[in-house]
């Protein structure tokens, strides 16, 4: 028993003796979001076991080292891991990107009326089964317009109530079975491809959000946006569904962009 303590109290005091050696320093972090509700999102350093929260604007401070992992986590938001790196530890600086928390349920059915026990009530729910119908062959089922009537045969009845082939009781039978009856003109397709305007960056991004959100001076906004895509701003990054690889790709090109001489935050 004595042997065990020994060996509990030498494991904490050396787990101590570690976190003091790690020098970790504190870096300034920005939550970015298209919902804008980015307060009191929690970050936890998984490595050091301390953690904070975000403000209004969506910024903290916390104590990193390099390959710290931090969990940020919020009941809107999925939940993200990041590794710290050295450009991280370098800049001090640390921005994030939120992707929202989509929760979609499944339908159920109840057997019976409510119970007002929530127990029962599940219990009694069910889930909907899939249902499948069979239509068969609708090509069978086909019909089309210039194949609904006989038109030799309407033709010929209408013939034959006219007087002379001409009128009855004053109406011209003969002619509005050709209007009814005359072939359609069949519409012209136009199959010529069609040019597809490509998507711009200022097409995602106003030139505010870009300035405000990677540090860009207003004045060199456009310079930038001319330096990202030369340096590999795909169609596909511009894609909706690529965002977090887009925001990512846009941090990166403007701590590149901020380092040349002529520019100045």
């Amino acid at each position: 028993m004595k042997q065990k303590l020994l060996f509990i109290a030498f494991l904490i005091i050396y787990n101590s003796l570690i976190g003091q050696t790690i020098k970790r320093v504190e870096v300034h972090g920005f939550m970015y979001s298209n919902a804008n509700d980015v307060e009191a999102v929690a970050i936890y350093n998984k490595s050091s076991n301390e953690g904070t929260i975000t403000n209004e604007k969506g910024e903290f401070f916390l104590e990193v080292a390099e390959n710290d992992v931090v969990e940020i986590s919020a009941l809107q938001f999925e939940k993200q891991t990041v590794t710290i790196t050295k450009d991280v530890i370098a800049s001090k600086v640390l921005k994030i990107y939120l992707v929202e928390q989509v929760n979609q349920l499944n339908a159920v059915i109840l057997k019976h009326g409510l119970s007002g026990n929530l127990a029962v009530d599940i219990e009694n729910a069910v889930i909907p089964p899939n249902i499948e119908i069979d239509l068969g062959n609708m090509n069978a089922m086909e019909m089309y317009d210039e194949k609904g009537h006989n038109d030799f045969k309407v033709k010929k009845d209408l013939n034959s109530v006219m007087n002379n082939h001409e009128l009855y009781n004053a109406v011209d039978f003969v002619k509005i079975a050709n209007m009814l009856f005359k072939p359609k003109k069949r519409s012209y397709i136009d199959d010529t491809p069609k040019f597809v305007k490509p998507k711009l960056l200022l097409d995602v991004y106003s030139r505010k959000f870009i300035s405000d959100t990677f540090s860009i001076p207003m004045e060199h906004v456009d310079e930038f946006i001319a330096f990202v895509e030369n340096n590999g701003l795909s169609q596909e990054l511009l894609n909706d569904e690529q965002e977090f690889k887009r925001i990512d790709f846009l941090v990166r090109q403007s701590e590149l962009f901020l380092k040349q001489q002529h520019v100045k935050k």
